[in-house]
């Protein structure tokens, strides 16, 4: 099995939260349309849900693979490349990390 974790920091703005929220339901549904998409947790960081100013990570996503063949088809998949789109509006920073459980 592969985890694969990735962070995001969204540009600041008054309607962050509420960005990072959208992009946080986006993302759970996920699971339920791409087939090799095995569990999908999302997670706000809670100085953005607060609305304070931070330098931290806004968003954190956890999926589950059975393997990194099931992590590549998830890359290009168009479910998932639609909400990479809305990601890409938003973000300023990235970082990812794949490993075995």
């Amino acid at each position: 099995m592969i985890k694969h974790l990735v962070m995001f920091k969204f540009k600041n703005s008054p309607d962050k939260f509420e960005i990072a929220r959208e992009i946080k339901k986006e993302l759970e549904s996920l699971v339920n349309v791409i087939e090799c998409l095995k569990s999908m947790e999302v997670h706000i960081n809670t100085l953005t849900v607060q609305g304070q100013a931070h330098e931290d990570y806004d968003l954190v996503l956890i999926g589950t693979f059975n393997n990194m063949d099931d992590v590549h088809s998830y890359a290009v998949n168009p479910h998932h490349l639609k909400v990479v789109d809305k990601i890409k509006e938003n973000a300023i920073s990235r970082s990812a990390i794949d490993y075995e459980i």
